[in-house]
């Protein structure tokens, strides 16, 4: 009874004998190429119905239940506005300025939620380095949020009912979401085909409340242990909800009372806003994902992963994407990303190894690729070098236009680089450890870090040390000490902010990974290699963007969110051994340093305002080396 009352409450303001397209169906809307497109809506029962469109005109009849259907045959590409008619009798609907391309479905939590401009706003590298924004043959629609505890027939008209489509220009382009704004315009560029995007992420949201309530019971049932069942995160959210104390509702039943009577007169915001109801189980696919099948799109952009849950994530991932493939009738593209480093604390000067939690959920994602296959139809784009201390990083442009690259790769017959190297098989022997991996480009490149750390942590039981590698072939790591034996691990990246040492040959970083399955040693402390001495703000916090063998960029960061702080602050740098001379750069103009002596370590102490600019430490030997990879642009 409580999945009936939500559904009818939802289209309470829409007849079944309503004469209608469904809303996704709009002026300046862009239709998938190369497959069969579905064309849906409403009318009375029995009422045959005529969908024109191109040179095709097919007729339907609307069922029992007033829906009714048309299967349009594969469109070839236009680039000149056409118009969708659809008649019934004496009504009549128009759609204009129709496009024909690609079409890919933008869906997750808040890195694919969040737009163009408040990106732009929060990061001002990123503003810089925007570009042009006027491609009329590139256009959105994008939907708010809207939680339902069933699956909807269409969007809810008291949200989602004015979204439009819109084409990309200076104004309009603030608007979209920031990772398919970069994507969709390098995949312009690249095909010269339309390309339309249906933008559904919500921030904040948890990956079982995109799930459908059998797939979550499905994966639950299959748990080692106790599995995440509808039932569970349905209480789950039951007991969040009745501590909180923003809604004055406390229970799932409250809030659909508060709902139905907003939706009588939908003013103002949506009482279901925030992290709660709209991550209640199953309320994103049945109110998001539900009302727009069975669209034809070419692939789904997905990014989720902090909100979890950790458990099974990569098993769901799987079952959730067979399920969605079924819902649309056809074998859609996938391709999702990795979540971002932090970067508040330097990479370790000491062989160590600890898990962020943001880490634990990229070895979730590479374990979904495992599950999905190399050679699927889905595809795992790392950016983890792209983050910074907030969860969310500034490089929208870099991570977008790796998704379009990832695309054009597997999906459009491009073959490029587009992730860095993935372990994907390893052996040990007595005395060495032999690690192969996929995504190497034309081969593995290797750069040790800072004073020849070479980022590679090899254990045994509780001991741990840095190992060097050696590259063998284009995709072979070979790893030799006499201490190996069977029960021997390798760790590398398992750090917050860690060294990247391992690329492939068009300069992507590899992912993190252990070579077998095993806990490792905890490190409690690892001597710094900066830190500040003094903060003239609590809020301030330390961004270490870059280290490199010859080259460290750092910056005081304030909390965006609040008023920037005019803030001096102290940070103290530890030289590495492999400095003899170091120089300071801050917009370009060397800072007068004084090297001085910490304990018998080398420092120097530099003054630098919160949310200035980068500043740039760089071994003085290796000058030419230290600014050609230290981009400042970037941060």
């Amino acid at each position: 009874m409580r999945y009936l009352v939500c559904f009818f409450l939802a289209l309470s303001s829409l007849s079944a004998s309503e004469f209608r397209l469904a809303h996704v169906f709009q002026d300046q809307m862009i239709l998938q190429r190369d497959m069969s497109v579905p064309i849906w809506g409403w009318a009375a029962a029995g009422t045959s119905v005529t969908v024109s469109f191109a040179d095709q005109s097919l007729t339907c009849t609307a069922n029992d239940k007033g829906y009714w259907r048309a299967n349009l045959k594969p469109l070839a590409v236009s680039s000149e506005g056409q118009s969708l008619q659809v008649s019934a009798g004496d009504q009549r609907i128009e759609r204009k300025n129709i496009l024909v391309g690609e079409v890919w479905l933008c869906a997750g939590q808040s890195n694919m939620a969040r737009t163009l401009g408040g990106e732009a706003a929060q990061y001002k590298p990123l503003k810089a380095r925007i570009g042009e924004k006027n491609f009329p043959l590139v256009r959105f629609i994008r939907y708010g949020c809207y939680a339902s505890e069933a699956p909807l027939q269409d969007m809810n008209p008291g949200v989602h009912g004015k979204a439009q489509w819109q084409a990309m220009d200076d104004k309009t382009a603030m608007d979209s979401m920031a990772m398919p704004f970069f994507m969709g315009r390098k995949l312009f560029k690249e095909l010269n085909v339309p390309f339309g995007f249906i933008q559904v992420a919500v921030s904040g949201t948890t990956q079982t409340a995109w799930t459908e309530k059998n797939i979550l019971n499905q994966v639950a049932s299959q748990a080692e242990k106790r599995g995440l069942s509808y039932d569970i995160l349905f209480k789950r959210s039951q007991d969040k909800l009745a501590k909180d104390k923003k809604h004055t509702f406390k229970t799932w039943d409250e809030y659909k009372a508060v709902d139905a009577a907003w939706q009588q007169k939908p003013n103002g915001r949506w009482p279901g806003a925030g992290q709660i109801i709209q991550n209640y189980p199953c309320v994103l696919f049945n109110g998001q994902i539900h009302p727009l099948a069975p669209f034809a799109f070419r692939g789904l952009m997905w990014h989720q992963g902090e909100g979890g849950p950790g458990e099974q994530h990569a098993e769901r991932m799987l079952a959730n994407i067979t399920h969605w493939r079924q819902l649309f009738e056809h074998d859609f593209h996938y391709m999702y990303g990795a979540l971002a480093r932090n970067t508040s604390s330097p990479p370790p000067l000491d062989p160590a190894c600890t898990l962020f939690y943001r880490s634990g959920r990229n070895i979730q994602f590479l374990k979904a690729q495992k599950l999905f296959g190399y050679d699927s139809n889905a595809a795992f784009v790392d950016f983890f070098d792209c983050g910074n201390i907030d969860t969310h990083w500034g490089e929208k442009d870099k991570s977008g236009e790796r998704f379009a690259v990832a695309a054009l790769s597997k999906f459009y017959g491009k073959p490029q680089p587009f992730t860095g190297p993935q372990m994907i098989d390893h052996k040990i022997t007595d005395g060495e450890i032999r690690v192969t991996f996929t995504h190497v480009g034309d081969g593995l490149q290797y750069t040790p870090s800072i004073d020849g750390i070479s980022g590679f942590v090899l254990v045994n039981g509780k001991d741990q040390s840095w190992i060097e590698p050696q590259i063998e072939g284009e995709n072979i790591l070979v790893f030799k000490d006499a201490s190996i034996k069977a029960s021997s691990n390798i760790f590398y990246a398992y750090w917050g902010n860690p060294h990247e040492t391992l690329f492939n040959s068009v300069g992507h970083p590899a992912s993190l990974f252990q070579v077998q399955p095993g806990n490792y040693p905890r490190m409690k402390n690892s001597r710094p290699l900066v830190k500040f001495i003094k903060k003239g703000d609590k809020g301030t916090k330390l961004n270490v963007s870059h280290v490199r063998r010859h080259a460290v960029v750092c910056r005081a960061y304030f909390n965006p969110y609040r008023k920037p702080a005019d803030a001096s602050n102290t940070l103290r740098f530890y030289l590495p051994k492999e400095w003899p001379k170091i120089v300071v750069q801050f917009e370009n103009a060397d800072v007068p340093v004084t090297v001085s002596d910490d304990n018998g370590r080398r420092c120097i102490d530099v003054e630098l305002k919160s949310n200035a600019g980068p500043i740039l430490f760089f071994n003085a030997d290796k000058k030419e080396e230290a600014l050609e990879s230290a981009d400042l642009s970037r941060f």
